[in-house]
């Protein structure tokens, strides 16, 4: 597969940066807890639940979900986390790291079994969408903008009703600052103008 065309390039590289993380960061929790070893691993595994899920990885998303979920009862760092939930940490970690290390090293397809038989082409890992989704994520996304337009009409009216206002009141003041050469019933006039597009 051609490089540019390949969907997980750079979701392998951060994911095995964040996989190593992850590791180091169990094994720290493990030698001494608090809440800065806690508060590390469940930034890091949020970032790579993100980021599995824009890549349609649901296995990688719903293991670092389950480590989190493992991690968030000791974020105060007031309790160290228990004999049992360190053991169902390393091993979501493994789960994960083998996940990643799949992408890394897919499968090899199978060899021709004779002379005249060509080997298959090898399957590419690519993120397959499911267009019913895409269709929905666009009817909600196109929803939004409707009920967006809808309420800005008003906004619109009020921008518009507000500019005349202000207009009418430097009217007035250049009126009543030049006032002099104003008669007081012109000046009553402009004001009851004003206050009645006040309201």
């Amino acid at each position: 597969m051609a490089e540019g065309k390949d969907p997980l390039r750079y979701f392998r590289i951060e994911a095995r940066e964040l996989v190593d993380q992850i590791s180091a960061g169990v094994l720290d929790l493990d030698q001494g807890g608090g809440p800065e070893p806690v508060a590390r691993l469940l930034r890091v595994a949020h970032t790579l639940k993100g980021a599995a899920r824009v890549v349609r990885q649901k296995e990688i998303a719903d293991h670092t979900h389950a480590l989190e979920e493992v991690l968030i009862p000791y974020r105060g760092g007031d309790v160290p986390p228990s004999a049992d939930a360190m053991r169902e940490l390393l091993r979501l970690n493994d789960e994960i790291t083998a996940r990643v290390v799949e992408l890394e090293n897919p499968p090899k397809p199978p060899v021709g079994t004779g002379p005249d038989e060509p080997a298959p082409a090898p399957a590419a890992a690519e993120v397959v969408v499911n267009p019913r989704a895409a269709t929905a994520d666009l009817d909600e996304l196109l929803d939004a903008i409707g009920e967006t337009t809808a309420r800005m009409a008003p906004l619109r009216t009020g921008c518009a009703t507000v500019e005349r206002l202000h207009r009418s009141a430097e009217v007035l003041a250049d009126q009543l600052r030049v006032g002099r050469s104003t008669t007081p019933a012109t000046a009553r006039a402009a004001a009851g103008r004003l206050a009645g597009e006040l309201g």
